[in-house]
Parts: structure tokens; C-alpha cells; sequence
């Protein structure tokens, strides 16, 4: 009588490749690190810049506020003097909030003692925002003294599309 052995080796070999196939693919999950960032665009519709009164500006852009700075002057009785060291002529600036920064520049022909009004407008989907800061010229015929005008516009930027205009009044 022979002797036969019934080994279920289909049987025992499929599910043993299941097992190994399941197992890889545990392990490239666990491999393989998926990264994700958010990244916030903003939309601006367009900038200007309008110096009167013998003056050059140059945008340096928005940025965040590293710590609260109070407003150097409210009006042209105490206004922040063109030469002043650091420089920086600013409405009330709280640490944090979004801060619009300008370079002002005196020319060979800016009138000594003149009083002028920075004004920011910004222009989110019909809305107007106003923000004004007053600088006063105190050199005579002296190119190239330089003031940065900051602007705190709160605590986040406008909404998008927004537009903003900067323009000096003597």
C-alpha cells in the first residue's frame, strides 16, 4: 500500500506570496515620506508711486513687524526731519502687523522747510484705506538725504486683488 501525502503546496505557496506582497507594501508606505507645504499667495493689481516737491521714492515692499514702533509724528509740527539718524518716519506700527516700507529721497532742488504728507492708499475690491505720515525737509539743496517712510496696514495684507498708490502733498 502506498502512502500518499497530501502537502498543500499551491495552497501554502499563494498565501505565502500574498504575505510577502502584503508586507512590501507596508513597508514602502513606511518608506516613503510625503511632504506637503502651504503657500499663500497674494494678488496686487498694481502699485504707484507719486512724489511731489522734488523728491525721488523707491518701494521697498511690505513686510511683517518684528516689534511694536511708535508713530514718529502726527503732524508737520512734529514731524520726522530730513536728515535724522536711523532715518525711519512711521505711523503707530504694532509687532507683527503688515508694515508698507518707502525710501524717500531729497534732490538738489527739494525746499528746505517744507512740510510734506505721505500718504499710503490702498484699494481692496472697492474698499479705500487711507494711511498718512508726516516728513519735513530741514537741509538746504542737499541731494540724497534719505527718510523710510513705514506704514502699518494691520494685521494681515488686503485682501486679493488689491492696488495701492503712495504720493507725497507739501
Amino acid at each position: 500500500m502506498a502512502l500518499h501525502l497530501r502537502v498543500p503546496v499551491l495552497r501554502n505557496g499563494f498565501w505565502c506570496a500574498i504575505a510577502i506582497l502584503l508586507l512590501s507594501f507596508r513597508f514602502m508606505v513606511n518608506a516613503g515620506v510625503i511632504q506637503s507645504s502651504l503657500t499663500t499667495t497674494q494678488s496686487i493689481t498694481g502699485g504707484a508711486l507719486k512724489v511731489n516737491g522734488n523728491l525721488t521714492a523707491t518701494d521697498k515692499g511690505f513686510s511683517k513687524a518684528g516689534s511694536a514702533v511708535i508713530a514718529t509724528g502726527s503732524n508737520c509740527s512734529t514731524a520726522i526731519l530730513f536728515p535724522t539718524s536711523p532715518g525711519i518716519a512711521n505711523n503707530a506700527i504694532a509687532s507683527g502687523d503688515m508694515v508698507y516700507d518707502v525710501k524717500l529721497n531729497t534732490t538738489a532742488t527739494t525746499p528746505v522747510s517744507l512740510c510734506y504728507i505721505v500718504t499710503l492708499v490702498i484699494s481692496p475690491g472697492g474698499i479705500v484705506l487711507t494711511y498718512n505720515v508726516p516728513v519735513k525737509n530741514n537741509v538746504a539743496n542737499v541731494l540724497g538725504e534719505s527718510l523710510d517712510v513705514k506704514f502699518d496696514i494691520g494685521s494681515s495684507m488686503p485682501p486679493s486683488p488689491f492696488s495701492f498708490q503712495l504720493y507725497t502733498t507739501p
